[in-house]
């Protein structure tokens, strides 16, 4: 029996997502939280599978505004930088994870930032800006596959080298004036010069497409079009008048330009306006948010216009041209007098899946398979009773072909989550959760402290790690390996909408969020292997027959950091007797030591000290702890290095410089992930980009150079138990590669097998972040987790054929609105969710956000998880919004 002790009492909480940009190729999405942290997530070639590639951490007391991508001939994904409320703006060094430089807006707070289009560089002092004819012409263009090469015109954008003077950057300030300012290659922001101030803030500023006009908001509810060369207002637009809003009252928190010079307006009464760029006038308005209209975005053909705001919706309009207008009024037959024929802006529809304020919208052309185009191109918009469908898994696999692009719609907001939305076909499909679990809290365990069913557990927070001493009692109520798991204890997953209990009853409806789903349910077992696994609330042990309930854990000790940096990372030695920290300033080392009192009945204490480390040590990004001799750091400037732990002092450094069959741009990428074999022989290490490095330690040399599996990203490493040298992957594709160090090839099972993976394992809910194995000295099984569910992996057993179910039918259970499931679901689910005798790659969901998952014991699973609805408590309350019958 497989025991599964559930632990709760972790402190996690997300920051909400304040900010979003594209990068200059569109590949890439930075994204700014409340805490002043920035997160880059990309896409890997050939699968649709979100990855957070790098995660800047941010400082005390800090926040970001604004989130700022411009070219660059050096990167093609751009430059970047950030703004906040500080008045500062800081650019950032996404190899050395830090600000490059910080300078002053003299202008107190910066509320948004804008760059110019690339078509509108060249005559920056004689204003002659030329529009491009061809962006003209596909403003009006019915082409179906306009918006990919709009975002192929995107990716190109980026190798232009006529970036004569500079770019402008218009910057909205607390005082009531948009600054220009003028940035090269190389070079910092340069002020240049300042339009004349206004009243109230400046909440939101875009440029023209042809860089001749910059257009602002601002919270005295008036939209300015100057003009950028003379620095004079051309024309004044009042927002307010005939809205909601009247005067001061109403404040524009967004605006966008389209490529036909049409402003997209969005302000505090939940108008999203059309205004004519060259006259002013109002072309439409709509009334689709009940709250403000706080984010605007366009598809890459200008074609849809995207707004989201403090409802939690996102809205789309989309452009209808004069002659379809026109043909539909002719068959209505209302082509009478006082009807106004033209080109109109119509409300399509909207999404609501975020239970907050949605700050921020972008719309991003990630790359994609040849395959997963066509099947863009071919979807088709749903019918209102019709059920949704996901246009592709969470992570698909890579399959070779032409490489196109798919705009997709990105939203963050109050709640943490960010969610992508297809912009060709917004309504057709369900949006995706890119991270289920926000800002997961780090988690790291001693299993080597020999403490009886005890161990030390590492929890990381922004400011400070806390150990706790976890105690797990084993359930003393033994299960028959062969028992059936009654279908009424399986829990299935919250959905929203009235549901019935399994035993026709109805739920309580104090137990209801705000979008339906569910607080409090029973727990699932499920059939493992041969015997079975259960879960344990709270460190209890459960079963069939019965439950156990363990003791509360203990907090041994809490290290604060003084500085006004976030900690970027952390480790526990295997004893349990080192503890590692970092900042962005530099390393710190402490010893946990447990003192027993002699000759008294008081009780065990413990205490910590700080040992001193070399101080010339830079900051790391990762670190890990190799038995209880070395200490390993992953510093600025991807180099490794090694601290002998009794004397303190530097025994070696690893050098990574850029791989030679790399040609993305001329930089060196951060690391961001590293382990160590059981034998303290090799050190595995992986980068930003997937690469791979084997270094032996015993010889302190360099062994062997992986590159990206699949052209994948690496999303966790592992080496198995022992001293065999078999080195676990995962990517972002949930594949699962298999190497022998010592041989520097694939393993036979990885061969045979890591291209002919279950279905239900590619489509991994949450997609695979961990791998834990079982702790012998021969290791056969592994569990791969996610922040959504675990999958156990026995590499003994062969491996499941595909049986053309998804992990969304695996996630179902027996029940549904108290109907019980029969025939090919519900036989999955009493196999361990596979058709076949094998039992082998099983999936079981979690109802709550997990955390981390590793090997305790020999038969003992540590499962560290939130409920998310305990986890939200802390952010600001939503808009409200009655639900029927409450």
């Amino acid at each position: 029996m497989l025991e599964l002790h559930r632990y709760k009492h972790i402190d996690w909480k997300p920051s909400p997502v304040v900010a979003l940009a594209t990068s200059v190729d569109g590949t890439a999405i930075a994204a700014g939280r409340g805490n002043g942290s920035i997160e880059i997530w990309v896409v890997s070639l050939g699968s649709v599978g979100w990855h957070c590639e790098l995660t800047i951490p941010g400082k005390k007391d800090a926040s970001v505004s604004c989130l700022l991508w411009c070219p660059s001939r050096f990167s093609k994904r751009g430059r970047l930088f950030s703004s906040g409320l500080d008045g500062l703006i800081a650019e950032w060094d996404l190899q050395m994870l830090q600000t490059k430089e910080v300078l002053n807006s003299y202008g107190g707070s910066v509320w948004q930032m804008a760059v110019e289009p690339l078509d509108g560089i060249s005559g920056h002092e004689d204003g002659a800006c030329a529009i491009d004819s061809s962006d003209q012409d596909s403003a009006i263009s019915t082409d179906d596959d306009s918006d990919s090469k709009d975002c192929k015109k995107l990716s190109r954008s980026s190798d232009r080298d006529d970036l004569q003077g500079g770019l402008r950057v218009a910057v909205g300030c607390d005082d009531g004036c948009v600054r220009l300012f003028t940035i090269n290659d190389g070079e910092s922001f340069v002020y240049k010069k300042s339009f004349p101030r206004v009243q109230g803030r400046i909440l939101a500023v875009s440029w023209s497409s042809d860089g001749r006009r910059v257009i602002s908001g601002g919270s005295d509810g008036c939209i300015r079009c100057w003009d950028a060369r003379h620095m004079r207002e051309l024309y004044r637009i009042t927002a307010g008048l005939g809205g909601a809003g009247i005067g001061s009252y109403l404040c524009i928190w967004s605006i966008l330009v389209l490529r036909d010079g049409t402003i997209v307006s969005g302000d505090s009464s939940g108008n999203t306006q059309f205004w004519d760029g060259m006259q002013g006038t109002l072309l439409q308005a709509h009334a689709g948010h009940k709250a403000d209209v706080l984010a605007l975005a366009a598809s890459p053909n200008h074609h849809s216009v995207f707004a989201a705001g403090a409802d939690g919706q996102v809205v789309q309009y989309q452009f209808v041209p004069e002659s379809k207008v026109l043909a539909d009024s002719v068959k209505k037959n209302d082509t009478g007098i006082g009807v106004a024929l033209g080109s109109r802006w119509v409300f399509v529809g909207s999404k609501q899946n975020h239970t907050h304020d949605v700050n921020a919208l972008v719309v991003a052309c990630p790359p994609v398979s040849e395959h997963l185009e066509d099947l863009h191109k071919k979807s088709k918009p749903r019918s209102r009773r019709k059920k949704l469908k996901k246009p592709w898994t969470e992570h698909g696999q890579k399959v070779s072909g032409v490489v196109g692009v798919i705009p997709m719609l990105v939203s963050g907001g109050n709640d943490a989550k960010l969610f992508t939305y297809p912009a060709n076909a917004f309504l057709a499909f369900h949006p995706h959760d890119i991270c289920f679990a926000p800002q997961r809290t780090p988690i790291s365990i001693a299993l080597s402290l020999n403490l009886q069913h005890e161990l030390i557990m590492m929890a990381q927070h922004e400011h400070q790690v806390e150990i706790w001493k976890v105690t797990m009692n084993a359930s003393n109520k033994q299960v028959s390996s062969t028992s059936v798991v009654n279908p009424s204890t399986v829990e299935s997953p919250p959905r929203p909408g009235k549901r019935k209990m399994p035993d026709g009853s109805k739920p309580d409806s104090k137990l209801r969020m705000a979008n339906g789903h569910l607080k409090k349910g029973k727990f699932r077992t499920e059939d493992l292997c041969n015997g079975q696994v259960s879960m344990c609330n709270d460190l209890s042990v459960t079963s069939s027959k019965g439950k156990v309930k363990g003791s509360s854990p203990e907090l041994l000790a809490r290290i604060k950091c003084k500085a006004a940096e976030n900690i970027t990372c952390s480790a526990i030695s295997d004893t349990g007797n080192y503890i590692a920290i970092s900042d962005q300033s530099r390393p710190r080392l402490y010893e946990l030591e447990q003192q027993c009192p002699t000759g008294t009945s008081a009780p065990t204490t413990w205490c910590i000290k700080k040992r001193g480390l070399p101080s010339d040590i830079p900051s790391a990004h990762c670190m890990i702890f190799c038995g209880s001799s070395l200490l390993l750091l992953a510093v600025r400037g991807s180099a490794v290095w090694v601290v002998d732990i009794e004397s303190t002092a530097v025994i070696h450094k690893f050098a990574l410089g850029r791989n030679p069959s790399e040609n993305h741009d001329s930089d060196v990428p951060p690391l961001t992930n590293m382990c160590t074999s059981s034998d303290q022989k090799w050190l595995a290490i992986v980068n930003s980009r997937g690469f791979i490095s084997v270094f032996n330690l015993e010889a302190f040399r360099l062994h062997w150079n992986v590159p990206p599996l699949d052209g994948n990203y690496v999303t966790s490493i592992c080496f198995q138990p022992g001293d065999y040298g078999i080195l676990s992957v995962t990517t972002n594709s949930n594949v699962l590669f298999m190497l022998n160090v010592n041989s520097k090839n694939f393993c036979e099972w990885s061969k045979k097998n890591s291209h002919r993976l279950p279905r239900s394992f590619l489509e991994f809910p949450g997609g695979v972040q961990g791998l834990s194995f079982y702790p012998s000295g021969k290791s056969n099984s592994a569990v791969a987790y996610s922040s959504k569910a675990i999958c156990l992996i026995d590499f003994e057993k062969p491996v499941p054929q595909d049986n053309g179910l998804t992990s969304t039918d695996v996630e179902k259970s027996h029940f549904s609105n108290g109907v019980a499931h029969t025939g090919k679901v519900a036989m999955v689910l009493e196999n361990g969710g596979h058709t076949g005798s094998s039992k082998n790659f099983i999936i079981v969901p979690f109802k709550n956000p997990v955390l981390f998952v590793g090997y305790v014991m020999e038969k003992s699973l540590l499962v560290v998880e939130k409920p998310w609805l305990e986890a939200v408590e802390h952010l600001p309350p939503p808009v409200y919004r009655h639900l029927y019958g409450t």
